[in-house]
């Protein structure tokens, strides 16, 4: 069912170890604002926690198990749209049930997201019975291009209808993944006017929102420094001095700190050393040399960020306190799994926190204050 809580911003987050852990080291006050939309990654890739691929029964199971663990007893999206083409369309409604149900058994609250196209295709019987038995709601994902094509709206109504769901029990995503920044005021135009179309076809649970400008290839040369211009943030908040409904019915959501690329494959080569830093408007993107010891280079890299005068301070989260520590040379230097979750957990914070100037909220819980402790009652 559509968010009925204090969600305002529902970042898409791969199911990699990085970014499902970073949410266990969010503050409480962050966490409560979070919608996020977990997408399982392509089969072929190698699981970190098995340090092999997923066989196909697991495959069918972990995914879901992974987020009632780490993001028990919270409302999310799941988006299992990679796993058809290893398990099957036409066996969906064996397997997507299973994992779905995997999920809740561990303590998960998530709710299916699929397009249009797997909704009109063979899997259907899965999604209704997940919808129906299960999860009891349907995040339906449409892209800039499904907006631009006459017959959007029959086609929704008609898979609706099909569903039996009604569009008030849905969430509805606008997933632009990576447009064209480069006139914002355009784009903005472009993000209203979709909102307004779809809200045209039907009166929606919630209304997502969701791009990123962060670019598929590490911008930052070997040893060097760049900014970049966080421009699906630019553009909403173009978006919302343009429209007064859409700043007050539709929830922002990026790709967290990354692209909107999920394939990855397997490079062969050295993982980055750097990390990508959000600040109200920009991306850092320090990246170390490839050769050399670890420590060095990200001692560099927590370095170039604490002085770039963008750092958010130490307090800020706990990502921010181990790049500062780093920086220090009082931490450790991690390893690619650790740099993902600083990434995650500092830009989760730094969204929350830029939005609460929009929803009359401000985020006041830091990562180094101490938590409260009773004290002992006099009798």
């Amino acid at each position: 069912m559509p968010a009925h809580g204090i969600q305002t911003y529902s970042p898409v987050l791969r199911l990699k170890e990085g970014e499902y852990t970073a949410l266990g080291e969010i503050t409480s006050t962050v966490a409560e604002r979070l919608l996020p939309l977990f997408v399982i990654p392509p089969p072929k890739e190698r699981d970190p926690e098995f340090a092999r691929e997923l066989t196909v029964s697991e495959l069918a199971y972990v995914p879901g198990q992974r987020i009632g663990r780490h993001w028990p007893l919270r409302q999310c999206l799941l988006d299992p749209r990679y796993l058809f083409r290893k398990l099957g369309h036409d066996s969906a409604s064996e397997w997507l049930p299973t994992l779905f149900r995997a999920s809740v058994a561990a303590h998960g609250l998530p709710t299916l997201v699929s397009d249009l196209r797997t909704i009109e295709g063979k899997a259907y019987d899965g999604l209704r019975t997940v919808i129906r038995d299960v999860s009891h709601g349907l995040a339906l994902r449409i892209t800039a291009e499904d907006i631009e094509r006459d017959d959007l709206k029959t086609r929704i109504h008609t898979a609706l209808l099909r569903l039996a769901i009604k569009p008030s029990e849905c969430f509805l995503i606008l997933d632009f993944g990576s447009p064209d920044f480069s006139d914002l005021p355009v784009v903005a135009e472009i993000i209203v006017a979709s909102f307004q179309k779809v809200m045209e076809i039907g009166l929606w649970g919630q209304v997502i929102w969701q791009a990123t400008s962060y670019p598929e290839a590490n911008p930052a040369p070997r040893g060097g420094y760049i900014e970049l211009p966080r421009s699906e943030w630019l553009a909403w908040c173009v978006a919302s001095e343009l429209d007064a409904d859409f700043r007050r019915s539709v929830m922002y959501g990026d790709f967290g700190a990354d692209s909107a690329k999920f394939n990855f494959g397997t490079s062969g080569g050295a993982p980055r050393r750097h990390y990508r830093y959000s600040t109200p408007e920009k991306w850092l993107v320090p990246r170390g040399q490839d050769d050399g010891s670890v420590a060095d280079a990200m001692r560099w890299v927590a370095e170039k960020i604490v002085r770039s005068g963008h750092f958010a301070g130490r307090m800020f989260s706990s990502g921010d306190r181990f790049i500062s520590d780093t920086a220090h040379d009082s931490g450790k230097p991690g390893n690619p799994t650790t740099w993902r979750k600083v990434n995650t957990i500092h830009h989760l914070t730094r969204v929350v926190t830029d939005l609460g100037a929009y929803r009359g909220y401000r985020i006041l819980e830091r990562a180094d204050e101490p938590a409260p402790e009773q004290a002992p009652l006099p009798f």
